[in-house]
């Protein structure tokens, strides 16, 4: 390569998605049966993959490699989506909490200002 980056492509065929992932198409299709992997569908039907699907894929051919069953990668992946639910819930807390006390933080700086002035008269 000469320096410049790679551009990945947005969207993976099946048999793209396979190579990448490092397993047979026909497994890809498995996962989807299993609903363990949803790839989106274009208007013809065929299977389109974001370089999500392509993650999500290694991580359940890794896991499958260790030895965990459909079921067992299904709960998996579904306590990992919903503590990432859970995370970003608590991030969403953590920032209004951060605007209320900023604009507390102004008010009662306003109401200093005030007390002040009414100290003088």
């Amino acid at each position: 390569m000469s320096g410049t980056s790679e551009i990945l492509p947005e969207y993976f065929t099946t048999g793209e998605a396979a190579r990448e992932i490092g397993v047979p198409e026909h497994e890809l299709r498995y996962w989807e049966k299993q609903k363990l992997l949803i790839p989106m569908r274009i208007s013809s039907g065929h299977r389109r993959y974001r370089r999500r699907d392509i993650q999500r894929g290694a991580l359940i051919r890794d896991l499958f490699k260790q030895g965990y069953s459909s079921k067992g990668i299904k709960q998996l992946l579904s306590s990992r989506q919903k503590n990432k639910n859970a995370a970003q819930d608590n991030a969403a807390e953590i920032s209004k909490a951060s605007r209320r006390k900023d604009m507390l933080i102004e008010v009662k700086k306003e109401l200093q200002d005030l007390m002040k002035i009414l100290k003088q008269h």
